[in-house]
């Protein structure tokens, strides 16, 4: 009897989600630019334009990049990807690229202004004289609407720890040299 119960509210249960899924509206549109969205970061990166991912950026941002630095605004996202090119020599020999297209998966909508998407992307760094290395990366992007355009307002980047060839040696190394070289971007422009 008690399996049967369990069993009849399990039913009951999924029939009420998917006739309130039924009732939602539909999000189709917006999946498919927060796909365009997810591209446009590729070919952005791809191309080492990353002004031409910023009018996507929200004007605050709570953004958390790999070696775990936190992007709070476009300038600190710039000076982050400067930084990074540095450390790898892009233009010197060295060279970053995304392999493959983000897929951008919708985790959650809330209301109509308001969205987390994830996805994955493989990924290859080769920092000035050295060998190349794979490694995949996951992300989970938080948007909103304004103005009837999607920001993004939030989100992590973080390479796969089972799928990357970084010691743990590379990414505290690196960390101490981006978040210095950020610093000295925003104080010679007046910040920090």
């Amino acid at each position: 009897m008690k399996l049967t119960s369990t069993l009849l509210g399990l039913v009951l249960t999924l029939s009420f989600v998917n006739a309130g899924f039924a009732s939602q509206p539909s999000h189709d549109s917006d999946v498919a630019e927060f796909q365009t969205i997810a591209g446009e970061y590729m070919n952005a990166m791809n191309s080492y334009n990353v002004e031409a991912i910023v009018p996507r950026l929200a004007n605050k941002l709570d953004l958390w990049m790999p070696l775990g630095i936190q992007i709070k605004s476009a300038d600190e996202f710039r000076s982050y990807m400067k930084a990074m090119s540095n450390k790898i020599g892009i233009g010197k020999g060295g060279t970053y690229r995304i392999k493959t297209q983000p897929k951008a998966t919708v985790r959650y909508f809330k209301g109509n202004d308001d969205a987390f998407v994830g996805g994955t992307m493989d990924e290859e760094v080769q920092v000035l004289g050295q060998t190349p290395k794979a490694y995949s990366s996951a992300w989970l992007i938080h948007l909103k609407k304004s103005q009837g355009a999607w920001k993004i307002v939030g989100g992590t980047l973080d390479a796969d720890p089972a799928g990357q060839s970084f010691t743990v040696a590379d990414i505290n190394g690196w960390k101490g040299e981006i978040e210095t070289a950020m610093k000295a971007s925003g104080k010679s422009k007046g910040g920090k």
